[in-house]
């Protein structure tokens, strides 16, 4: 159980280092205190006691050995999935920007989550939310922050995501050790060639999403994803015994709470069920544990006090592109996605499973049906602006849901094995055939996949300019790189660009919209396809506004400075 007992203590460390961080972020920025100096005392004091008590109790197993291959065939298949972990996930994640990682930047990154990252390291506080997405949750970027605190450098929001890839990892085999009881050396396998699936089939392949999504730097949904399997695996234990693991589950929900709001949906049931269950005996641990949730929605509490209301004007709009509401909207039945169709029944087959074995699958069930309805409900997940369309589902939003489905249907195939009395015991040679293929097969996956573990230094690019070939005029790559390198300690708009591009080497700069710009910086380029091709009406008025002169222009973009 050694095994066992190292991917359990990893994935316990990584969920206290990410809770003190995001914790301690929320805490302090909505003090407006947040500095390196204080984050490091208060992460490391929080790290320290919550790792005293969670490890408190000497570690046993409590998952069926029966299951189990002998011990050395385990072995090597846990050195498989762990070789093409580390080769072909966590090394590109690693040395991202240079990498296979690196050869595409996200709209979301450079729009607002480097930039809310950025803003919180250098001003201290959570209460600009000028930046676009300002009212949502900001747990994501404050690992991003708590990476310059260590780093002060852009290229450590690699090192970041790999760890919330291994978070995501650990806390996807912990669920389905919990649930299926498989050999754990074979789980982790499955588990790695379920995320890297799409480089072995794309027919029907309901996981798809995770391939791309594991490589991604500048989006939050793989640590989205690890939060809540992180509460679905804490909320199983929890069943088993209340004491020893309620504050395993605060930290997952504290945490899940801190990154979006589409969690809610999912932690409001769960504690919900857990009241109900536990008030008479655990009223008052419940309680004290839910305070572990405070900071992770002190973002509520900051959006209650500056907008007067939970959420922004544009969370009504996002909202109407869900699925949920478009139930009634008769486009959406034009042409369902197949793989919406088919998760949605593994689910009703769940449901049935639980009506006939209530003992080993009503929690399964359960939890399926939350998950489902919470990415039904979450925004954006069938549509973006127009609804009188066929449907584009977005799995990224449901990858919680994806890999919940992934471990049932894992468990339901061993369910069918068993009621067909497949024999536990196999021939030594069948074994050694196993192990002798799984290996080959795994070599030959490295080898065909080896170009995403290449070194790419173009790739760095993308940490300094939004266009990949040089548009600029007078030794400046475009109007980005001018104001990079000319201008400092100031307010910088950007218009239809990223503004993660407006900061200098330093990060001096800012790009809060809450009071006048010192510099302004728009572009033409048609980065939608929306066919508009001319600068956008806030350039144009200030290109004819005398307070504003331009200082630099080329074909694609201009830079005015406020006199």
């Amino acid at each position: 159980m050694t095994f066992d007992r190292t991917i359990t203590r990893i994935f316990q460390f990584l969920l206290v280092l990410f809770f003190s961080i995001t914790a301690g972020s929320a805490v302090l920025g909505f003090l407006r205190i947040y500095s390196p100096a204080s984050m490091l005392i208060v992460t490391g004091a929080l790290a320290a006691g919550l790792l005293f008590l969670l490890w408190r109790t000497p570690w046993q197993a409590k998952t069926d050995p029966s299951p189990q291959f002998p011990p050395w065939i385990s072995a090597v298949l846990a050195a498989c999935g762990c070789l093409i972990l580390f080769t072909l996930i966590l090394y590109p994640v690693l040395h991202w920007p240079t990498s296979h990682a690196g050869d595409w930047f996200p709209w979301d990154a450079g729009l607002y989550h480097f930039p809310k990252a950025l803003e919180l390291y250098r001003s201290g506080s959570i209460w600009d939310l000028s930046i676009a997405y300002g009212d949502y949750p900001f747990g994501y970027e404050s690992l991003l922050s708590f990476g310059l605190v260590l780093t002060h450098a852009v290229s450590s929001f690699g090192l970041i995501h790999a760890l919330i890839v291994l978070f995501f990892v650990s806390g996807f085999w912990l669920l389905a050790r919990r649930i299926t009881q498989l050999d754990g050396g074979l789980l982790l396998l499955l588990i790695v060639l379920v995320i890297l699936s799409d480089k072995l089939f794309q027919f029907m392949n309901l996981w798809r999403v995770f391939t791309q999504d594991i490589y991604t730097v500048g989006k939050n949904d793989v640590l989205v994803a690890a939060a809540v399997l992180s509460v679905l695996w804490y909320f199983y234990q929890v069943q088993d015994d209340y004491r020893e693991n309620i504050l395993g589950l605060s930290l997952a929900s504290g945490l899940a709470a801190s990154i979006k709001p589409n969690t809610l949906y999912v932690l409001f049931p769960l504690w919900l069920f857990l009241l109900i269950r536990n008030y008479r005996t655990y009223l008052a641990s419940l309680l004290s544990h839910a305070l572990l949730l405070v900071p992770g929605l002190l973002w509520l509490v900051r959006n209650l006090i500056v907008l007067g209301a939970f959420a922004g004007a544009d969370a009504a709009r996002l909202s109407s592109w869900s699925i949920a509401a478009n139930l009634t909207n008769p486009y959406f039945y034009h042409n369902i996605p197949k793989n919406l169709l088919l998760i949605t029944a593994l689910v009703i087959v769940e449901i049935i499973l639980s009506i006939k074995d209530k003992k080993g699958h009503f929690w399964n069930a359960v939890l399926a049906v939350v998950l489902w309805i919470a990415f039904i409900s979450t925004p954006v997940t069938a549509y973006f602006e127009n609804v009188n369309t066929v449907p584009e589902i977005k799995w990224r939003f449901g990858e919680a849901l994806l890999a919940f489905m992934a471990v049932l249907v894992m468990n339901d195939g061993m369910l069918v094995c068993r009621r067909i009395k497949l024999k536990r015991t196999m021939p030594k040679l069948f074994l050694g055939l196993l192990v002798a293929l799984t290996v080959m097969g795994s070599m030959l996956f490295i080898v065909s996949q080896r170009e995403v573990m290449r070194t790419v230094p173009q790739n760095a690019i993308i940490l300094h300019d939004q266009f990949w070939e040089p548009v600029g005029v007078d030794g400046y790559r475009s109007a980005y790189d001018y104001v990079q390198k000319n201008v400092h300690h100031s307010v910088v708009w950007v218009e239809n660009g990223l503004p993660f591009y407006g900061y200098d080497a330093g990060f001096t700069n800012s790009i809060s919209r809450e009071g006048v710009p010192d510099y302004v910086v728009g572009f033409k380029k048609n980065w939608f396809g929306s066919g508009y091709q001319d600068f956008p009406d806030l350039i144009q008025e200030m290109l004819d506004d005398p307070a504003y002169s331009v200082v630099y222009e080329d074909g694609e973009g201009v830079v005015l400075k406020r006199k």
